[in-house]
């Protein structure tokens, strides 16, 4: 508990040694709030680099789109200098907007719902409650 003092205008709340210690300790300077944003993008950015080289890998190999992959391969720079890193920056932009987010609630509850079904069907009483 802050220790008050008596003034002329009325009593001041004098912070202890510790409150003090501590909000020195707890302020962050831009660069520090920058290194968290950074870290705390970064396995979205990453999942969304592994995911961009997989598309892009799969559209140049697949039978269906022989000729995308055909006009993906006459470029005079290799396309994944610039696809794979849109992907990612992408991939972390629909994180940040929850769009990520949104479609794992919906698969979670889709796969949950589809589960209740075939145990209401095959598996008497495996019924998940939620």
């Amino acid at each position: 508990m802050p220790n008050s003092t008596l003034t002329a205008g009325g009593p001041v709340e004098v912070a202890s040694a510790l409150d003090m210690a501590t909000q020195l300790i707890a302020k962050k300077n831009e660069a520090d709030e920058l290194l968290e944003e950074i870290l705390l993008a970064f396995p979205t950015l990453f999942s969304g680099l592994v995911v961009g080289a997989f598309v892009l890998q799969y559209i140049k190999k697949s039978d269906l789109t022989s000729s995308v992959g055909e006009l993906l391969d006459d470029f005079p720079v290799p396309i994944e200098l610039f696809a794979v890193p849109v992907f990612a920056v992408l991939f972390a932009a629909a994180g940040k907007f929850g769009l990520l987010g949104a479609i794992s609630g919906i698969v979670a509850k889709t796969s949950l719902d589809g589960w209740n079904v075939f145990a209401n069907v095959a598996l008497k009483g495996a019924i998940l409650k939620y």
